[in-house]
């Protein structure tokens, strides 16, 4: 197979990404606006009542979990806490 079938084939990491969902940029810039909604909330109830995802892929699913997430643990610390963490997470495999 040449190089140009193949690519045409199996497509580059970066157009995987796009078709299946968020890029990691994308991804990155949403924990971090999610992140920056954490730093100036005070509750729980006014951190959940700003998180909203205009539709209903990966982005939703994202907020979802965080919202749920944020009803388990009751504190906005710990909500900061794993925003930073999920931020950090970069190099980890």
């Amino acid at each position: 197979m040449d190089f140009v079938t193949t690519m045409l084939l199996t497509g580059t990491l970066e157009d995987k990404e796009e078709r299946h969902g968020m890029t990691d940029i994308q991804f990155k810039a949403m924990v971090k606006m999610c992140l920056t909604i954490a730093e100036n909330t005070k509750d729980i109830k006014e951190f959940k009542k700003l998180l909203v995802f205009p539709d209903q892929g990966y982005g939703a699913a994202f907020v979802a979990m965080l919202s749920r997430m944020a009803d388990t643990i009751v504190s906005m610390e710990k909500v900061r806490g794993v925003l930073r963490d999920i931020m950090m997470m970069e190099g980890e495999n």
